[in-house]
């Protein structure tokens, strides 16, 4: 309501007086405010300028913070949302609410007292922008029973207020269901030093599986002859995914944990399939040679008449491979000599006169796909016939 109540100072002056009302519940209202009455003096030349009407609700905008135990707020910067709790064990948390307001702005938020068993939060009306941050909510170890909705209020300077519940506080004492774990397109043998595992998550019906909390449990043994022997069950060592903690000439098998976001942790999943490590190489092979034709050996050097056909044949013995074993003996190669057999042998043949290859290696490989070191031979061309003695002087004519 406004009334203008002309005045004079003087005969050619005139004073408005503007009286405002501020009506909100009825003139006849209790609340005093509500009866206000403003006084504004015009100077008769331009009016008062008036604020704009506000009927536009502030919006709430929350975060929980500084929380201790297990606590989880599933919209941070929502204008609604759940704060899940670990009741198992004591925590605290504080609400804040930067609500805003595109008319009149925010003059304070009310936070409602909470009754439930085991908790601590008093009534409390926060004025402090911008984020209008509660006091400490807090329970004690065992605080199992919900709070629920929270009725918090957010208030412009007009006196426009949010409604209903916006803030749900649930406890959450339940893990996520058993995960499993398998080894990710697992070798027969591990040659590298490491060990992909793909996890498959759990479910949870509460604040849901905190992937960042996979706990990968590691269980191992040793290998005799190729198998893994008994696995103690003793879980102790915890690793990253991929394991590159590995070592030679060892068994392993892993199992998963995890944890919801307020810290329930799952059971344990069963037993990945097993991981056998072999890193190291076959030791060198032993060399022989047999079936000259046109050829000879002398050690590791085997000569031979360029200019005729002829062959010898290598054979490769005495490698081991204390943890895969060992899976063939690989021969080389050469562009002008043909190379046949199978196994641990090789027949090495020319025609003509071939191109010395140089020195050539055989080497052991493990079942693991491990190469050992080569043991070299050298086929060497030789054209010069044996030297003869003249003794015709010394037995004479």
């Amino acid at each position: 309501m406004r009334r203008r109540l002309p005045s004079a100072s003087a005969s050619n002056e005139r004073l408005y007086v503007e009286i405002w009302r501020k009506q909100v519940a009825g003139i006849d209202s209790s609340t005093a405010a509500d009866r206000q009455v403003n006084l504004v003096v015009n100077d008769g030349a331009s009016l008062v300028a008036h604020p704009a009407a506000d009927d536009t609700l502030p919006v709430n905008s929350f975060q929980a913070v500084n929380a201790t135990g297990g606590v989880y707020f599933t919209n941070p910067g929502g204008s609604s949302g759940t704060v899940y709790y670990r009741g198992s064990a004591a925590g605290s948390f504080r609400l804040q609410d930067a609500a805003t307001d595109t008319g009149s702005g925010v003059a304070q938020v009310t936070y409602p007292a909470v009754t439930k068993s085991g908790w601590t939060h008093a009534a409390e009306t926060v004025t402090s922008a911008p984020s209008y941050q509660s006091s400490t909510y807090s329970w004690t170890a065992g605080a199992t029973a919900s709070p629920g909705g929270q009725a918090i209020i957010a208030q412009d300077r007009a006196g426009n207020s949010t409604t209903g519940s916006p803030v749900t506080i649930t406890n959450d004492t339940t893990a996520p269901t058993t995960p499993s774990l398998a080894l990710t397109s697992p070798p027969a043998w591990y040659a590298t030093a490491a060990v992909a595992l793909t996890p498959t998550d759990g479910t949870d019906g509460g604040s849901g599986v905190d992937v960042a909390t996979r706990i990968y449990q590691r269980d191992e043994t040793s290998i005799t002859s190729g198998s893994c022997n008994a696995f103690p069950g003793a879980w102790a060592t915890v690793v990253s995914n991929p394991d590159t903690t590995v070592q030679n000439g060892r068994c392993y098998r892993y199992r998963l944990r995890e944890s919801d976001r307020v810290g329930n942790q799952s059971a344990a999943s069963a037993a990945s399939g097993t991981a056998k490590v072999d890193l190291q190489p076959p030791t060198p092979p032993s060399l022989a040679y047999s079936a000259f034709t046109n050829a000879s050996a002398s050690g590791s050097t085997l000569y031979y008449r360029p200019g005729a056909s002829g062959s010898f044949t290598v054979t490769a013995s005495g490698s081991t491979d204390a943890e895969s074993g060992v899976s063939v003996y690989v021969f080389p190669t050469s562009a002008t000599w043909t190379v046949t057999g199978t196994g641990a042998a090789r027949t090495y043949g020319w025609s003509g006169t071939p191109t010395p290859p140089g020195a050539l290696g055989v080497h052991a490989r493990d079942v693991a796909g491990n190469n050992g070191t080569d043991t070299s031979f050298t086929p060497t061309p030789d054209t010069a016939p044996p030297a003869t003695t003249d003794n015709t002087a010394a037995i004479g004519s």
